[in-house]
């Protein structure tokens, strides 16, 4: 018997935050979670399970003995399928105290939570799955998920001769590498009006947002549910990091946003959307992304984005080109074939971003 003791696996409890802050801290050497936040971690763990998306049970604890020795933390948000609107949710930290690793206790949670949902409807999850080959082994999520078709990949766009360098070494045939490095004398500019839209700073997203989601999901066959409610809550709260949005509005209205990363050597789109056919504020917001990673002396600007997708073809054209696939970007299979397209069709519809993910 792997595990002495009798397990007691259960939901998440407001009482349990401390503990498992704890064991995140210890389980992940004091690296967790992976990048910057201006909050205390056990503030960023309540952030967390904050989340907007209700889906009962989705957060466990493990107890031996009365004490928390495993936690299997998610997200919740609601998804968009296929013309439907789902509970859906992420699984985003996956911890064994390391005084009880090596037991099966990590297997044994997962059998656990697969069982929760063998009756009843389960959440819609499309997430990437780890890159920690043991962690793989000992939980079966390696071998469980299902690839999607779409493959999902990192677009960078080069700033810098050495990141034109890097690119050449890695990718030496690609057509907008040369766009890329011609792009180096541009002189530096502010972000500017594009076809007469302006790029533009927001503190908080409003009811506007409600309006944008409705004219921009119809592109789009999956995609995680982008209201007020969520943006705010992913990119306007303190607790979640530091972001930055900007906003297109056309007629008062709001037709696109872009929220970009802090400062830094390497900046990042994090979510980029836009209403459908809204092609000016898409080439407004790409073209600012760009900008302002220049005028920060940024190498690079990346963004996540599948292989056949409608902000493509703009994002190509200003010079962005992949840079690497990202793998094991998938979902577990289903009680019923809801996602069942996402593995089959190469050309599904679908939208994720770098905030769609914990990892950042």
């Amino acid at each position: 018997m792997l595990v002495p003791e009798e397990p007691l696996f259960r939901s998440i409890e407001q009482r349990d935050e401390a503990a498992v802050a704890a064991l995140l801290d210890v389980a992940f050497e004091g690296n967790w979670p992976a990048f910057p936040i201006p909050v205390p971690a056990l503030d960023h763990l309540r952030w967390r399970l904050g989340s907007p998306g209700v889906v009962p049970g989705a957060t466990t604890v493990l107890e031996l003995d009365g004490r928390i020795v495993a936690y299997d933390g998610s997200i919740g948000r609601d998804v968009w399928v296929q013309g439907s609107r789902r509970a859906g949710c992420i699984m985003v930290d996956s911890a064994v105290h390391p005084d009880f690793q090596g037991r099966g206790l990590s297997k044994l949670h997962l059998r656990h939570f697969l069982a929760r949902w063998a009756d009843v409807e389960q959440p819609v999850s499309l997430e990437e799955g780890s890159n920690n080959p043991r962690l793989n082994q000992s939980s079966g999520l390696g071998s469980e998920r299902m690839r999607v078709a779409n493959t999902v990949e990192v677009l960078s766009r080069p700033l810098s001769p050495s990141a034109i360098a890097r690119r050449a070494f890695a990718r030496p045939s690609t057509a907008s590498l040369a766009r890329a490095a011609r792009s180096l004398l541009t002189p530096q500019r502010a972000s500017a009006p594009t076809n007469g839209v302006l790029v533009s700073s927001v503190d908080e997203f409003d009811a506007r947002a409600d309006t944008l989601w409705e004219r921009g999901r119809t592109a789009f066959d999956y995609c995680v549910v982008r209201d007020a409610r969520y943006l705010n809550w992913r990119y306007r709260d303190p607790r979640a990091g530091s972001f930055r949005v900007r906003t297109v509005e056309q007629a008062e209205e709001l037709v696109g946003y872009s929220v970009l990363s802090a400062p830094g050597r390497a900046m990042t789109v994090i979510d980029l959307f836009v209403a459908d056919g809204a092609h000016s504020a898409l080439n407004a917001l790409v073209e600012d992304a760009v900008s302002t990673a220049r005028l920060e002396k940024a190498s690079e600007v990346s963004i996540l984005l599948p292989r056949v997708h409608p902000y493509r073809k703009t994002l190509e054209r200003v010079g962005f080109a992949p840079s690497m696939t990202v793998p094991n970007m998938g979902h577990r299979p289903r009680n019923d074939s809801l996602l069942d397209f996402l593995s089959t069709d190469p050309t599904a519809r679908l939208h994720v971003a770098f905030g769609d993910s914990d990892h950042v």
